[in-house]
């Protein structure tokens, strides 16, 4: 197995090394709420510690990579969501030994578990399980945008964000006509239910702030049918988002 390294302000675990390779296969995306007042020791947790964690549950082939970021948008920040972890599997196989990747007490046996966990001082907001369907990738991005998508056929979404979007937005890249620097699509597989804002997410990667708020798209190729592809789904929610700090594979990085 190749050694892992520790990325920070460098790349998002959505950032591939290749085109379409083959990569992870599901993940779990955790929105947290942290007050003001807690945000700076937040960080410091996550970015000492539970970081190590991640790092030596990847050397141990329970996870493929970590990455903490920090929401730049918002409404209500006082009850929404404003930080997210996303954790990477290569098999969904793998999340059957979630309850062996943080292991706290394996790395910093010495350490009292309520000074260096951030449980006590942020709040589960959501549990989201996805699976990747398609992305593509130009550059490693240090901000991402999150489109949630409510769809009013998912099955028809995905295949339209796939025929119409995804070859658009990844010649884009390729002849450097957009500011976009990666994307991905992933379907939500865990909950669903008539009261969930959304069924699937489209994930643009940036390499700055700026970008992900003034995005563009240079007028040397066609654009797709986007009344078609809006007519299957609108955003429920978009959100921007910067990245703290990552753990993952070399090889991939």
């Amino acid at each position: 197995m190749k050694t892992p390294i520790l990325i920070s302000q460098t790349i998002l675990f959505l950032a591939i090394a290749c085109p379409h390779a083959a990569f992870s296969k599901t993940e779990i995306i955790q929105r947290r709420l942290v007050q003001p007042e807690h945000i700076v020791e937040f960080i410091a947790r996550e970015t000492t510690y539970a970081s190590e964690v991640a790092l030596k549950a990847i050397t141990d082939g329970k996870m493929e990579d970590w990455s903490l970021c920090q929401r730049m948008d918002g409404l209500n920040m006082d009850q929404s969501h404003n930080f997210i972890f996303i954790n990477s599997f290569a098999e969904p196989t793998d999340l059957d030994r979630l309850n062996e990747v943080w292991d706290f007490k394996a790395v910093f046996p010495n350490k009292s578990l309520d000074k260096i966990t951030t449980m006590t001082i942020s709040t589960v907001k959501d549990v989201l399980f996805y699976d990747r369907v398609a992305f593509s990738f130009k550059a490693r991005p240090n901000v991402i945008r999150i489109n949630y998508a409510k769809t009013t056929n998912v099955g028809d979404y995905l295949e339209l964000e796939q025929t119409e979007w995804f070859p658009f937005v990844q010649e884009r890249m390729e002849s450097g006509s957009t500011n976009v620097i990666s994307w991905t699509l992933s379907r939500l597989i865990a909950p669903r239910g008539n009261n969930i804002g959304h069924e699937a997410i489209s994930i643009d990667g940036f390499d700055k702030l700026s970008d992900s708020l003034y995005t563009y798209y240079e007028n040397d190729l066609p654009f797709p049918d986007m009344d078609l592809l809006m007519s299957v789904h609108h955003k429920a929610e978009v959100h921007v988002y910067q990245l703290i700090k990552a753990v993952g594979h070399d090889s991939e990085y």
